[in-house]
């Protein structure tokens, strides 16, 4: 992965925003191991999802410190343990060129729908006195 300024590098400091950016394993097994991402799926034919991740709980453990100036590539993988009962767990590691372990990130989501993130916000009652 790089990021699409090309002066621009990963640092220690933009970790926690790497880790935080990867597509939702989730999606693959409600479109039946269509990738969506993918870029061979027709622009015409967008699938949106009607579901929210919010995250529970993310903890990053930075394992090797990154040189000051920054690295161009980092590699991320992802892999979910378990998904069940409206949650699933993640995890991240995120390598350099060279194969070298630079962070683990373990995460907890949520999976609700879409609606919780997008509806009109309720404001509570006034307290009658």
């Amino acid at each position: 992965m790089c990021l699409r300024d090309p002066t621009e590098r990963w640092t220690n400091e933009k970790l926690g925003f790497l880790v935080d950016l990867f597509p939702q394993i989730c999606e693959v097994f409600i479109l039946n191991g269509v990738d969506q991402y993918h870029p061979t799926l027709a622009p015409t034919e967008p699938k949106h999802l009607p579901y929210w991740y919010p995250t529970l709980l993310l903890n990053l453990d930075i394992k090797k410190a990154l040189p000051a100036e920054g690295v161009k590539f980092l590699f991320t993988r992802l892999q979910t343990k378990v998904i069940k009962n409206g949650r699933y767990d993640l995890e991240v590691v995120v390598m350099d060129e060279g194969g070298d372990v630079v962070a683990l990130s373990h995460h907890v989501c949520f999976i609700v729908g879409a609606e919780r993130n997008t509806s009109a916000r309720r404001k509570p009652d006034a307290v009658k006195l």
